[in-house]
This record gives C-alpha cells, sequence and structure tokens, in this order.
C-alpha cells in the first residue's frame, strides 16, 4: 500500500502518522495508531483504489473560578489515504478498531475486482 499525498487537517488534530503495513501471502494488514479517538468519530471508505480513513474530534470544557465562567471549545479533523495494490479484494475490507488502534486486513484477491466508492464498517 502505499500513502497518498492529500491528507488534510483541519485545527488541533494530529494527523495518523504512526502506522506499520505487513504483507502476507493473502492479505495486507494495515495498523494505524489512533490515541485519544473514539470509534465512533473514525470513518473507514473506498473511493475507487484508495482506502481513505478520515475523522473528527470534538473537545469541550468549562470551569467556574473566582466568579469567572470558562467555555474553552476545540474542533480537529483529518483525512489521510492510501492507494491500494493492484492485487487488493476491495470488497472485502476487514477493519477492528480497539485500544486507540485501528486494524485492518485488505485481502488480497486472485482476479481483478471492480473498485467502486464504499463505507467501510469499523467494529
Amino acid at each position: 500500500m502505499q500513502l497518498v499525498g492529500n491528507e488534510e487537517k483541519i485545527t488541533n488534530m494530529p494527523q495518523l502518522q504512526n502506522f506499520n503495513i505487513e504483507q502476507t501471502d493473502e492479505a495486507y494488514h494495515l495498523e494505524v495508531d489512533a490515541p485519544n479517538l473514539e470509534r465512533e468519530n473514525l470513518n473507514l471508505s473506498l473511493d475507487g483504489d484508495t482506502l481513505v480513513i478520515t475523522a473528527h474530534q470534538k473537545d469541550e470544557s468549562e470551569s467556574d473560578h473566582d466568579g469567572f465562567y470558562f467555555k474553552r471549545s476545540q474542533y480537529g479533523s483529518f483525512r489521510q489515504s492510501w492507494l491500494l495494490p493492484e492485487d487488493a479484494e476491495p470488497n472485502n475490507i476487514e477493519a477492528k478498531f480497539k485500544d486507540g488502534t485501528l486494524m485492518i486486513d485488505v485481502p488480497k484477491s486472485k482476479t481483478e475486482s471492480d473498485s467502486k466508492s464504499n463505507k467501510v464498517s469499523i467494529q
């Protein structure tokens, strides 16, 4: 898998810099560190032959100190994508999110398959 150069960061949210890709005879295994994110805030989709991860994060805090009321809001989002190899099977991608790590399995195909835009569910 090749990291595509269209990463996009919007306000106060780090990009997914730490990732590992392992190739076996049957599949490509991608592990992405996504600390401080919840599964509900991550989206994984296919755009043609490109695997796309997007995320958003909202952080709000309020406090009342010495008669002053403080409210802080931060919002952030990012998008990062990988170009799938020709032998990848995009219709059978599986993804899990556990302990701040997104694990994606992209099976290899014996034949070429049609690339379409799809959303991949994260378990």
